[in-house]
């Protein structure tokens, strides 16, 4: 008989037991060495990265003019009309659009905050960097209006051009936001 010996001791529950354990046990690892990586890129602002709920960094593409604002701590919140998911505080990396199209800084997003527009207009508009004109024209036609707290901001020390990303793992960046792959943690990784 060809196949996995069966002890009679063994039964189907128990090894689907054993199986549970060996696959949270290689999602941890895997877990483990995105999180480590993640750490280091993020290491010296004041991100910490504690135990299996993290979810992955986020890479959110955003305007060079904003991201300067984010830098300068002039902005801290980030408007979207379709926002992650976030409670607390995530590590983030930003991608400054055209004309610059880099990977360029580093910061914690969330939580997101939620309300119709004209009553967040009413608690981000001293930190959204926005006119109220500009508010009002990104969020016409919606009853949800989001803005995503921004902490800890810091330039990379070195930027990552689109070109060296796409050279080393075939990036295209996202219209938005997505959850950062691990190809691009790594590439991150070697590049900085």
């Amino acid at each position: 008989m060809a196949g996995k010996v069966r002890y009679p001791s063994h039964s189907a529950d128990e090894d689907e037991r054993h199986r549970t354990i060996r696959h949270r046990k290689a999602t941890r690892d895997r877990t483990s060495f995105r999180l480590s990586c993640v750490g280091s890129i993020f290491a010296g602002n004041g991100s910490q990265i504690v135990g299996r709920s993290e979810k992955r960094p986020l890479l959110f593409s955003i305007k060079p003019k904003w991201v300067d604002a984010i830098l300068s701590g002039e902005k801290t919140f980030e408007l979207r009309r379709r926002p992650p998911h976030l409670a607390s505080p995530t590590p983030s990396i930003i991608y400054a659009t055209t004309p610059v199209c880099a990977l360029v800084a580093k910061c914690l997003m969330g939580p997101v905050i939620s309300g119709p527009p004209r009553e967040l207009w009413e608690r981000v508009a001293m930190s959204s960097s926005v006119t109220q004109v500009e508010f009002d024209n990104y969020f016409r036609g919606n009853h949800q209006a989001h803005a995503i707290l921004v902490s800890s901001p810091a330039r990379l020390a070195t930027p990552v051009t689109l070109g060296r990303l796409r050279d080393m793992i075939g990036f295209s960046p996202p219209q938005a936001w997505v959850w950062a792959s691990d190809n691009l943690i790594e590439a991150l990784e070697a590049a900085i």
